[in-house]
């Protein structure tokens, strides 16, 4: 969802969280999401919208783009006020990551947040 549509809700109903498929919302709308204490699912994707042209190429392990995003993620978002606890990775299976990956060992994401 966009900024135009978050911020209104955010004034006029009591919302728990926000999903941010796209990962790449503003600081000014992530802080204000913060302020109102919503906890924020922030989703890895290779390409918005899905493009299943384009993936995490084969030699490399799905896992290690997807946490190098989450650190990163994770660092922006305790900036603009959120809590680890306030803070849910989805790795984003199927953007951009074949379904012949997985089940791969996404438990290095959960480390990121128990830290």
């Amino acid at each position: 969802y966009s900024p135009e549509v978050i911020l209104p809700l955010l004034q006029q109903y009591q919302i728990d969280w926000i999903n941010d498929q796209s990962g790449q919302l503003e600081e000014t709308t992530l802080k204000k999401i913060a302020d109102h204490g919503c906890s924020l699912v922030t989703m890895h994707s290779i390409t918005l919208p899905h493009d299943a042209n384009r993936c995490v190429p084969f030699d490399i392990s799905p896992v290690e783009p997807v946490l190098k995003w989450a650190e990163q993620q994770i660092k922006k978002l305790e900036a603009c006020g959120f809590s680890k606890d306030r803070i849910i990775l989805d790795p984003g299976i199927g953007f951009g990551k074949i379904s012949m990956e997985f089940p791969c060992d996404f438990q290095p994401l959960t480390a990121l947040i128990l830290e």
